[in-house]
């Protein structure tokens, strides 16, 4: 006959003895350190993403990706349509870089020309070439929503877009040797347009590819402007087409808006898990799943998700801004994040820049995935762009004012307002200062800005300096040094 029996009418001894856990029967220590085990990956995930705001889209999704632009309107359309005609020829190589079809001497002759093979080869691509200008004439352009695009998303269209634009700037050079010059041009916008209409929506890497893209437009384009036949009025009515192409353009905001969807798309999708083996075979079922279940524990993706939304929040507050105006940096090199503004409140969830920067170091694919790296920040690429521009906008005004004068202006001023209204900030100046400009007595002219180390190298550039400025070896050394640190962004020309 059994008996219920309570605590309280267990003997005084019994219960005495139950109280001490070492008088506990082994099978409650087995549940017990079994449900600690259990809990235990729980309770690491949940310390893990403790303190880590879990805040709202730092920017309207919706709005920023709502956008659609018809095939027959989108220029993408001529430019996959170029890139298939261009793949069914074949590979062949490229004879000239960048640099050697922009700087060195074209050939005397069609035969001189065709020794080098650059002729036969432009003759092969000639049909894909007119289909991707064709593409550039278009005023819309979409390579893809930024809510399909994620870590594996082909970019080999994206890519094609530098062949075809050292295409383009070879044949700015030939067009300028027959003194072809409004076809010149021609080649050199479509360089331009091409650049924009890649950075539309675009993610990082349409965004470095654009502006490589507007780098070999704004080369195309003063060579175009340095052609003694060019007049002022040609020159100003340059002016005015490239900056209303420029407008193309996506700023540095809507780069890391695409590139923040991408990211969480690569996030959500389990993406980020594929990590291939070493040896290059096929990954082991056991050591995937335990290093999944192990990135589960610490706190992944979910970690890295929330920070990286409170990086691109803090980003974009300042990123479009000239550096004069932006709050100060802070935080450690790696996610280099801007101090809050007090004039502009935070956000709902959104953390304070230090904090940000604290809880970075528990997630080790926060560093993979932040828009700055060693090697690109996007920062500094759209910045070198937006200047580019302004000193290409100048160029042109001060050549019209040449052509005018018979002379380059004593002083950049002389050239307002009649050629242009105002003389563009310098993005890159700490100070909110202007584009620098000088006049050699060898009726030379430079603009040019300090760049992104803020100091001013005198107008030592990286695109074509003074004939003779490098005659004496020690300065050439110098320059070279310079150039390899950090140069100003400009141009030379006569």
């Amino acid at each position: 006959m059994t008996r219920d029996m309570n605590e309280n009418q267990m003997p005084h001894g019994e219960r005495t003895a139950w109280r001490n856990p070492l008088n506990w029967p082994t099978g409650i220590w087995v549940l017990i350190a079994g449900s600690l085990v259990m809990s235990l990956p729980f309770m690491i995930r949940t310390a893990m993403l403790y303190g880590i705001s879990d805040m709202p889209e730092p920017f309207d999704v919706v709005e920023f990706t709502k956008w659609d632009v018809p095939e027959e309107d989108n220029a993408f359309t001529d430019y996959r349509l170029a890139v298939e005609m261009k793949s069914k020829l074949g590979t062949i190589d490229i004879p000239w870089s960048v640099e050697q079809a922009m700087n060195r001497p074209w050939p005397e002759s069609e035969e001189a020309l065709s020794d080098d093979t650059l002729l036969a080869w432009m003759q092969v691509h000639r049909e894909s070439l007119e289909v991707w200008r064709r593409g550039t004439a278009q005023q819309k352009a979409r390579y893809m929503s930024p809510l399909r695009m994620s870590s594996t998303t082909p970019l080999h269209v994206i890519q094609e877009q530098l062949n075809f634009a050292l295409l383009a700037a070879i044949e700015v050079r030939r067009c300028l040797k027959k003194n072809e010059l409004d076809e010149a041009f021609r080649w050199g916008l479509a360089i331009l347009r091409a650049g924009g209409h890649t950075t539309f929506r675009g993610n990082l890497i349409q965004g470095i590819v654009g502006s490589a893209l507007h780098e070999m437009a704004a080369i195309s384009i003063q060579k175009w402007a340095e052609h003694p036949e060019v007049t002022s009025a040609q020159l100003m009515s340059a002016l005015a087409t490239i900056r209303q192409d420029e407008l193309l353009y996506e700023s540095a905001s809507n780069i890391l808006k695409a590139e923040y969807l991408s990211v969480q798309n690569t996030l959500t999708s389990g993406e980020w898990r594929e990590t291939p083996s070493p040896s290059g075979g096929p990954k082991s079922g056991f050591t995937s799943a335990a290093m999944y279940f192990a990135m589960w524990v610490m706190g992944e993706p979910d970690v890295t998700r929330r920070l990286y939304r409170q990086m691109i929040a803090n980003y974009l507050r300042e990123i479009d801004k000239p550096i004069s105006r932006r709050t100060e940096r802070v935080g450690s090199s790696e996610l280099n994040l801007f101090e809050t503004d007090p004039a502009f409140p935070l956000l709902l969830g959104q953390m304070k820049p230090r904090e940000i920067d604290l809880q970075s170091k528990r997630s080790f694919m926060v560093k993979q995935l932040m828009p700055a790296t060693k090697n690109i920040d996007i920062d500094e690429v759209i910045l070198r762009r937006r200047v580019r521009q302004s000193v290409l906008e100048t160029l042109l005004a001060v050549k019209a004012y040449q052509h005018d004068n018979c002379e380059f202006p004593a002083e950049i001023a002389d050239i307002t307002p009649k050629y242009l209204d105002r003389i563009p900030q310098d993005d890159f100046h700490q100070m909110g200062g202007t584009l620098r400009y000088f006049r050699d007595p060898c009726q030379r002219a430079a603009v040019w800005s300090v760049g992104p180390d803020g100091i001013d190298e005198q107008g030592r550039v990286l695109a074509a300096s003074p004939p003779n400025f490098a005659s004496e070896k020690t300065r050439l050394s110098d320059f070279i040094r310079r150039k390899a640190q950090s140069p100003d962004i400009g141009f030379w020309f006569r």
